[in-house]
Order: structure tokens, then sequence, then C-alpha cells
């Protein structure tokens, strides 16, 4: 069967905390084919009625599947990725610079921390009130620095369905890397070598939709199923918002703090044991151990970094999906995603 390649530069605008078992930044081929799934489901989901086992049993035909049970589970993916390097990242010093912001709930009182930190507490450390990059066995861990750049290659079977859709949302949403959802490992990929252009990301709602389509759906229908499979829209449009211009990619993620920390706190936590408003839109919560130490939920509003020109932009969107963790039928989700998105309204601008 005859094959198709298309072949992108990706370059990173943000770091990239992307690594290898040693815990080494660089770039490697598994996390970009498993962000290209993650965008083809929601770029297919809509044609199998998100029916989310037909869709398995189609990505797995796609993606390929592994199975040791005898009964014949085990697939070859259709589509393969090649890097023009996997060269690691010697860079383990955080030389950016973390602009502070405001955070009401940290210390007594409040104080003022690193944007960085925040958002990218895990592979970065505390240090003096900003951030330094974080530590394996006592050695600092090292990272992929922004404007770094490899060539990648896709080759797959012309018969692929929503292919197309799934470079497009990568394109315009992808992020790659730990705390991707918070901005960090955002990318830009250019077609070389003749591989068609990419559509830009539309400027307006009726372009949003009209660009999206099947891949918009209604708040209230995202929130009847427990997994991410569509971008939401309310009455004002599709829940795509994006920040003021800024010169850097720092200004940037100072801005997405400030935005994180108004609408997480909007909605206070008053101590008792059972979930609470908060958590419906990330678990856990420093300090909040109402669930234990297992159950998770990772953030449904997701950021990137975008530039446009010589400058950068935050983009946050919604993909919108039903709390799975137990003891949270008393909350109403519908009405806890209202209120963050009226806040949202408030600090940036829908698309």
């Amino acid at each position: 069967m005859k094959m198709k390649t298309l072949r992108y530069r990706v370059k990173f605008i943000t770091p990239a905390f992307l690594g290898n078992a040693f815990q080494k930044g660089q770039w490697r081929v598994p996390p970009f084919k498993a962000l290209l799934r993650q965008w083809w489901r929601v770029a297919y989901a809509h044609e199998v009625d998100y029916n989310w086992k037909e869709l398995h049993g189609i990505e797995a035909r796609i993606f390929g599947a592994a199975s040791d049970d005898g009964n014949g589970g085990t697939a070859k993916s259709l589509i393969s990725m090649r890097l023009s390097d996997w060269n690691e990242s010697t860079t383990n010093k955080w030389t950016f610079k973390d602009a502070r912001v405001a955070h009401p709930e940290v210390g007594s009182g409040g104080m003022k921390i690193g944007s960085h930190l925040y958002l990218g507490y895990g592979p970065l450390e505390y240090s003096k009130g900003t951030a330094v990059k974080g530590t394996k066995d006592s050695e600092p861990i090292s990272f992929v620095v922004p404007h770094s750049s490899a060539d990648i290659t896709i080759m797959c079977r012309n018969r692929i369905n929503g292919l197309e859709d799934t470079l497009k949302l990568m394109q315009w949403f992808g992020t790659i890397g730990g705390r991707s959802r918070n901005g960090w490992g955002s990318f830009l990929l250019s077609p070389i070598d003749g591989t068609e252009n990419i559509p830009n990301l539309p400027s307006s709602k009726n372009e949003l939709e009209k660009e999206c389509g099947d891949i918009l759906q209604p708040l209230k229908d995202c929130l009847k199923l427990d997994w991410p499979h569509a971008i939401g829209m309310d009455k004002k449009g599709p829940l795509v918002w994006k920040t003021e211009p800024k010169s850097s990619w720092e200004e940037v993620m100072k801005d997405l703090a400030e935005i994180k920390i108004a609408f997480r706190t909007t909605f206070p936590f008053t101590g008792s044991s059972m979930p609470e408003e908060r958590h419906i839109l990330a678990y856990p919560v420093t300090n909040h151990n109402v669930l234990g130490n297992s159950d998770r939920l990772a953030n449904q509003l997701r950021f990137k970094v975008i530039q446009e020109d010589v400058k950068y932009a935050g983009l946050i969107y919604h993909l919108p999906a039903k709390c799975p963790l137990p003891n949270t039928a008393h909350i109403n989700q519908q009405a806890v995603w209202e209120t963050t998105h009226n806040i949202l309204d408030s600090r940036a601008k829908r698309i």
C-alpha cells in the first residue's frame, strides 16, 4: 500500500521538560507519537458518536496495540515517526527571568512567588521565592531549551482518516513533556520538503467554528463523558481564549500564572473531608488531602504559548469532561466551569 510522507520542523517556544529514563532533556520520538494519538482521538471521536469502545478499536488498528492474552490483539502501527536527531540537552541551569506573581494562599496572608515555579513545580524547585531546575539524585535535571529545533518525519498510509485534522490540532493546541498542560513544551510545526502547510490558528469565532466543526461540543454534552473528547463551547462560542501579545514567552507565562491563580482561588477550601468545587478543576491540591494520595485528576484547562511574528501570546482552551473522582456527585460541575469561564472572559479574549 502506498505510503504518505510528511515532514515538519519542530521548534520549541518554551522550555520542554522532555527527558529520557535518566531525566536528561532529550528529543525523543515516543512523546510526539503519543501526542499525535491523543489529538487523533479528539479529531475522530465524533465519527463514532463518542463511543469509546469503537474509537479504541480503530485507534489500535492505526497506532498499534500490544497484547499477550492470546486473542490476537497485537497490531503493528500504520504510522511511524523519525526525528533528525535524538540529541541530549546539556543545559541544567534555569537562567530565564522568573517574574513574580501574587498568590493569596501562600504563606500567611499571601506572598509573591515565581510564575515559572508556580506553573512548573516538580521539574522546577523553589529557591528564595523563584525557580531553579529540579534535581534527581542530587544532580540537576537538564531540559530542552526554547528555540531549539529538529526535523520530524511522519510516514503513514493514505487511508488514515482524521490525520489532517489531528495535525492541525497538534499545531494549534499541542504541548509536550512534563507540566505541558501549563504551557511548557509549547512548539511550532513548520512544513518542509514540500509538505502542505497547516492552516493558521483562526483569529475569530466564526473562523474557529468553521475550522473545528464537529470537534466542538456544548459544555453540557461534554460533561456527560469522563474522558477528553472535544473542545467545549457555550453561548459565547468555543472555549478558547488568547492573552494579550507580549515581547517574550517569559512575560506570557507570568500572565498565565496570574490567570490560573485567579480561577483556582475563586473556589475556597473550607476544610471539609469531602471533595469541594476546586477539586473539579484538578486533583490533588496542595494541603487538600480529601481523597488520599492515589486519586489523580489532570487539569482540563490547558495552556499553550504561541508565537505570532515577533510577539508571543498565551492560548487557553478547555477540553471538558465529567469529573471521574469518587464522592463528587454533590458538586454542580457545570456551574463550576461556568464560573471559571467567566473569570477567563474577564482576563483574556475569546477567539
